[in-house]
């Protein structure tokens, strides 16, 4: 996942959508623009110089005389002839295979850890001589020992001792990948139709995440993160009583569904927070989506949350970061931290983690003056107490702290339309291990019991026999 304002600003779909695009003068027309998108075969390698991975750039076709790929700091031609692993001659996929690296040095690892992401440069030369470059195509790196025992599950289905595997060659869950039609609230039932055919009914969440960056097939854009509500059985939080479980084949367990682009993880914190709305207090004029949503909202920017699922203030046009109190009368514009996004006092109320005397006031502000984004002054300011938030939504969380859940359950679903390798099992092991891991946030994902303080906690390990004991085995269905 790639774009700085995709990892640094809360993420609804439309916002995303907006921000990834060009603007209609930025934006070259596409009988202008020779790149499409890219696929690397298979998307993770180890970093040992050995490993290596095939790139296929997929262009336009006409007026191509050239294109190369910058791999290990040098140019190095692709072909469209049929040869360097190339699938079919002149079809204007251009294609190079053997491509192996070394951990690039100096390159940042992912949450300090064993793996990382990594972009290429690729340069098309036109018949007439002009130049085109695409920074997309992204690659997985995982450093040589980090290796995770696999279960072989049966039907293309297998398992780390924390991540699920589905091979969907036949195209059930994502086909044609990686030029997949999404849009923002598409459910996957039949990711979970296999996740329980070899799993219990054991997961507040599940994370669905292809295994190579996923393309829009008519705009070439990438597709981004969401959540999508199955259940809510909390009352006086903002959002209706429901229960879809079964549409996803859970038989009452299941929270949500968030779908993740392929990479790092980042701002699976945000989708997680969707599970509890985030609409307390929208007639109260805190919640920045009109008209009302049903499910899944952000907190105001002209509100001084300054939360995990805070939208942005604006200004201008440009979207700033969260408000924060100066504690003098005056506000301030507080960007995102890598990776230090705390979840709030209203937010934790809302999760059921605190209890309500725990929440401070928060301010709405009526007609910002932005001028000093660190001295933010309002003609109007409103105090909104969580007693006030409380009768607006017709009464105190149900149920309530200490008696709220406070340890969930995630499936990190991992869905490919080939064999899995060792490395890309190892990638999304890692991924999901750091997000259920008590680490500070880091690369703008915070793990949820950093989020929550302490008081939350997430596990991804998987009800699977046959891992060794220190990976808390326990009985799986069938076995």
């Amino acid at each position: 996942m790639t774009g700085r304002l995709r990892v640094l600003l809360p993420t609804l779909c439309a916002l995303l959508l907006a921000a990834a695009a060009p603007t209609a003068a930025q934006e070259p027309q596409a009988s202008a623009s020779a790149y499409r998108y890219y696929r690397f075969t298979p998307a993770v390698i180890f970093a040992d110089g050995v490993d290596s991975t095939t790139l296929e750039v997929f262009t336009a076709g006409a007026d191509i005389a050239s294109v190369e790929v910058n791999w290990n700091n040098t140019y190095r031609r692709m072909y469209d002839d049929g040869t360097h692993g190339d699938g079919v001659a002149r079809d204007g996929v251009y294609t190079l295979n053997g491509l192996a690296r070394a951990f690039p040095p100096g390159h940042r690892l992912n949450f300090e850890g064993k793996h990382t992401i990594w972009g290429c440069r690729v340069k098309i030369v036109k018949t007439g001589g002009s130049e085109e470059t695409a920074s997309d195509p992204t690659v997985g790196f995982v450093l040589p020992d980090a290796r995770f025992p696999t279960i072989d599950l049966g039907g293309g289905l297998s398992a780390t001792r924390s991540a699920f595997f589905i091979v969907d060659s036949g195209g059930q869950i994502f086909p044609n990948m990686p030029l997949v039609p999404l849009y923002c609230g598409k459910p996957f039932p039949a990711a979970f139709q296999k996740l329980y055919s070899v799993f219990p009914d054991a997961f507040d969440f599940g994370i669905v995440m292809p295994n190579h960056k996923l393309f829009d097939p008519e705009t070439y854009r990438e597709n981004v993160p969401y959540y999508v509500a199955v259940k809510n059985d909390v009352q006086h939080i903002g959002m209706a009583i429901f229960n879809e479980t079964a549409g996803f084949f859970s038989r009452g367990r299941l929270r949500g569904m968030i779908y993740h682009s392929w990479g790092y993880g980042a701002i699976l914190d945000h989708e997680i927070g969707h599970a509890w709305g985030v609409l307390a207090g929208y007639g109260l004029g805190m919640v920045y989506e009109t008209p009302r949503p049903t499910r899944a909202g952000h907190w105001a920017g002209w509100v001084d949350v300054d939360g995990q699922m805070s939208w942005p203030a604006e200004a201008g046009g440009s979207l700033l970061g969260t408000l924060a109190s100066n504690g003098d009368g005056t506000w301030r514009v507080h960007p995102d931290i890598e990776g230090t996004r705390p979840y709030t006092p209203l937010e934790l109320y809302v999760m059921g983690l605190i209890p309500p005397s725990q929440v401070p006031p928060v301010h709405l502000l009526v007609n910002p003056n932005y001028s000093n984004p660190q001295r933010i002054t309002a003609q109007r300011v409103v105090t909104i107490t969580i007693d006030q938030i409380m009768a607006a939504e017709g009464g105190p969380r149900v149920p309530a702290y200490p008696a709220a859940q406070k340890d969930f359950t995630a499936a990190f679903i991992v869905v490919s339309d080939r064999a899995f390798t060792a490395a890309e099992r190892a990638f999304h092991t890692l991924d999901a291990e750091f997000f259920a891991s008590d680490r500070p946030g880091t690369w703008y994902m915070t793990p949820f019991k950093a989020g929550t303080g302490g008081r939350g906690s997430l596990s991804v390990r998987l009800p699977v026999q046959g891992f060794h004991d220190v990976y808390l085995p326990v009985t799986r269905r069938g076995s």
